[in-house]
């Protein structure tokens, strides 16, 4: 039936299958789209009517379910794909090896992952892992791999150990870099202005990216 009308929010023109109701007998003047926004909206950040609003949202279909990407079980889609949990939104961004678990998701400039997790703040992907499925991380603890991959985000080679341990680790594997000379620091120099990438002289001295910005700007080595 329709109620010669339209929505005061969107101009639909009302009729009684999408008009929002007031009671029994009246329509508001707001389709039930836009009635189910303004009831969000309006009640954000109260308690005490949070679950009045999901319900009439529901009621009206502003919300839904979707099947979850990884599983296919029910569920309210948070992100722009649906997830059922966060395991299932994590381990859609893994590719499992024989061995390792390699993240495709986002990356730092390191070679480790990244996501967003838990308020939307911007999380290492092996310390959601760790996370996920062994347990809760202290601040000041590091969570180094045994498998000496940065990308790696099985929990089975993922271990905590406090900065000193780290480095302990690393030098027993021969993964140290290289103490230079003045010689070579003169050296990186000169190839940084014939044109050498970092990326090469990282290779070429075994150092990393910072250190070898840092003597390119002088700010280490300023007396050579």
């Amino acid at each position: 039936m329709d109620l010669n009308k339209k929505c005061k929010h969107c101009f639909l023109a009302l009729t009684s299958e999408n008009a929002a109701k007031k009671n029994a007998k009246y329509f508001r003047n707001e389709c039930r789209k836009c009635r189910s926004a303004q009831v969000i909206k309006k009640n954000r950040g109260c308690p005490k009517r949070k679950v009045y609003a999901n319900a009439y949202a529901r009621k009206t279909g502003r919300v839904r379910m979707y099947p979850c990407e990884l599983c296919g079980m029910s569920c309210y889609k948070k992100y722009a794909k649906a997830f059922c949990s966060d395991v299932c939104r994590f381990l859609s961004y893994v590719e499992k090896t024989n061995s390792c678990w390699v993240w495709k998701g986002a990356m730092h400039r390191k070679g480790y992952g990244k996501l967003c997790f838990r308020g939307n703040k911007t999380a290492v992907a092996s310390r959601v892992s760790y996370e996920l499925f062994k347990g809760a991380i202290e601040e000041e603890m590091l969570v180094c791999h045994t498998c000496d991959t940065p990308a790696c985000v099985n929990p089975d080679h993922l271990w905590l150990g406090s900065h000193k341990e780290n480095m302990i680790d690393m030098v027993q594997k021969g993964r140290q870099y290289s103490i230079l000379t003045p010689h070579q620091v003169f050296k990186i120099r000169k190839l940084f202005k014939e044109g050498v990438k970092n990326s090469q002289l990282m290779e070429l001295f075994n150092i990393t990216a910072s250190q070898v910005s840092n003597i390119v700007a002088r700010k280490i080595w300023k007396h050579v």
